[in-house]
Formats: structure tokens, C-alpha cells, sequence
């Protein structure tokens, strides 16, 4: 159901037809983001979420509904960009105003194991099968390795006071797998981190990786390895993962040193589907007050100006390579 936040259709250019909208448990809400896509135009389904999160509010003020709304496309008659995306402009939270470039044929699903070492990309708007989230104080790019110049890799820098840089990959579904990856934290102010995921399809993320100033640590409750691992700036960590969605564990391994062989999973899953590699904490969840507003409270009541979303902080900035999966 939408929620009057307005509702996006058009015809693709793969030939099938998409509509953009909230769909809204509450018909109050605004989110997630979702698209669903129709080969006649009469039937859609295969609904899908472009954007699940709700970031801070900044401002005060009447009638601001939480989320993303108000979207719109470019109407047939009016230009077409190069490429086969569907481009989408919207308001989030009623402040910020964002753009969407959205990938035909629009899908969740991965066929083939990843091997991304990002060698045969310009630039990150060249990176269709990735999910980047890239404020403009956050942005998402592709440069060389500061160690070996004739190496390209996935950069994420972040001095955004109150949001975050977000990239996310779709690998093949499965219940037993490896992955791997290289990660160089170059610079992490003092109060922040970069989180890495692996979640199902649903975003239920059984675990965590997180780097911050000092330490790689593996954040779960009473999980029994030798952790934290110190960490150097500018230095280059190759993770090692193998899951086991049966018992519900994983194997973790840094720089080829085993760090726990069954690290239990934070929540049950039957299988995973995504990596995420986040610059700031996860607010996947909303939260209750968010919630009961849209749904109780009148439009701008008790909310005040967040301070300092004015200025940029320090940056943080991580480098990625070399992503990949494998089937057990």
C-alpha cells in the first residue's frame, strides 16, 4: 500500500514497466523504497527494496514525514540518458533531495560467484551490480591502491556528520560458502568505524566485522576468540570467511591467521545473499519513536534542529579489493 508520498511508473528499456513507491504498513509511513516490475504493465510483482534505512531528521518543522517520497522519473518525450537505467529523484525526510540510478533489468538475484577486483572500471557509476549509497559528503569511488599504482580498488571516504557511505553486494544465495576480501583503513577518526555485514535476503545480518582506530574486532556477544586484532592505518587485511548456515557459525581468518573457527551467528538464518560494507553504525530497524509518530503523533511535534549537521567532520576512508565468493 502507498501512503500518498506519490507514486512513480514508467516503461523501461529492457521493455518491461517498473512503479517506484513506498510501501507502507501503516498507510502513514514512508518506507522503505521499493520497486516492483511488470513485463505487460497490468501485472506487477517481484517486489523489491531500493531503500530500507531512515536517516536522521535535521530540521524541525511541520508535516515532515520520515523517509523517502515525493518520487519522480523522466516522463517519455523528455530525453533519454545514455544507458538502460531508470533514473528516479526524490525527497528523503522532506530535506535532502537524492537521485537514484537504478539498474536494468532491475533483480535481486546473483547467478554467478564474485571476483571483483574493480581493474575493468572507470569509475563507480560503471559498478551495476553493486548497491552504493553516497551522500555528498560521503562519496563512493574508484582509485588506485596507494601501494601499488597499476592496482584499482573501491574507496569509500565519509565526512558526513550524521550519515554514512554504504556499499553492498549481491552474491548467489547459499547455505555453505567462502568469501574473502582485502580492506585498507587509511584514516578512522577517533569515534568511528567501518562495519562489514553478511546478511540473508531480508537484511537480517547474523554478524559483524568492525574496524575502528585501534582494533578489528568481531562484534557479538560472548563470542570466545582472541580478539581484538590491533590494527594499522594505511595497511592491507585480507579477511577470510566460511559460513555454515546448518550450525549456524563461521570460520574467520586475517592475514591467514585463524581468528575463530565457529563464531556463532547473532540471529538464525537459512542462507545469505549479501556483503555490506558500511562506514557508519546500522539503522536498518526503525525505531519505535519513528514509528509512533508517523503513526499517533501531529507533524512537528517535539522535534528540534539536530546540531552541527552544517559542517563536516573528519574523514574516515577505506579502501576495498579483491571481493570474492565461492561455493562449498
Amino acid at each position: 500500500m502507498t501512503d500518498g508520498a506519490k507514486t512513480w511508473g514508467q516503461r523501461t528499456d529492457d521493455g518491461k514497466y517498473v512503479i517506484i513507491h513506498n510501501q507502507s504498513a501503516t498507510f502513514r509511513n514512508r518506507y522503505p523504497m521499493t520497486s516492483m516490475t511488470s513485463a505487460d504493465g497490468h501485472t506487477f510483482d517481484d517486489l523489491l527494496c531500493l531503500r530500507n534505512d531512515i536517516p536522521f531528521r535535521r530540521y524541525q518543522g511541520i508535516h515532515k514525514r520520515f523517509g523517502s517520497q515525493y518520487y519522480r522519473g523522466i516522463i517519455e518525450g523528455n530525453g533519454n540518458p545514455p544507458g538502460d537505467d531508470v533514473w528516479i529523484v526524490y525527497s528523503v525526510n522532506k530535506e535532502d533531495i537524492w537521485i537514484a540510478k537504478i539498474t536494468t533489468p532491475i533483480t535481486g538475484v546473483e547467478e554467478t560467484d564474485l571476483h571483483e577486483d574493480f581493474e575493468n572500471v572507470k569509475n563507480e557509476t560503471e559498478l551495476a551490480h553493486w548497491n552504493l549509497y553516497e551522500p555528498t559528503w560521503a562519496p563512493i569511488s574508484i582509485v588506485p591502491d596507494p601501494q601499488n599504482s597499476s592496482n584499482n580498488c573501491l574507496k569509500l571516504m565519509d565526512e558526513e556528520p550524521i550519515d554514512y557511505a554504504r556499499a553492498e553486494r549481491i552474491f548467489p544465495e547459499r547455505d555453505q560458502f567462502s568469501l574473502s576480501f582485502r580492506v585498507n583503513a587509511m584514516q578512522i577518526p577517533m569515534g568511528y568505524a567501518m562495519d562489514i555485514e553478511v546478511q540473508d535476503k531480508h537484511g537480517v545480518r547474523p554478524m559483524k566485522i568492525r574496524l575502528d582506530k585501534d582494533w578489528i574486532s568481531v562484534d557479538h556477544m560472548k563470542t570466545e576468540v582472541p580478539y581484538p586484532v590491533p590494527i594499522t592505518l594505511g595497511k592491507w587485511y585480507e579477511f577470510e570467511l566460511n559460513f555454515d548456515c546448518s550450525k549456524q557459525r563461521y570460520a574467520l581468518k586475517i592475514n591467514g591467521e585463524l581468528i575463530g573457527a565457529e563464531i556463532p551467528f547473532a540471529f538464525e538464518v537459512e542462507k545469505l545473499q549479501r556483503i555490506v560494507f558500511r562506514t557508519g553504525p546500522y539503522r536498518g530497524e526503525v525505531p519505535p519513536v519513528v514509528f509512533n509518530e508517523a503513526v499517533t503523533n501531529p507533524a512537528g511535534l517535539n522535534t528540534e534542529d539536530v546540531p552541527g549537521t552544517e559542517e563536516k567532520v573528519s574523514a574516515g576512508v577505506y579502501l576495498i579489493d579483491d571481493l570474492k565468493t565461492k561455493g562449498e
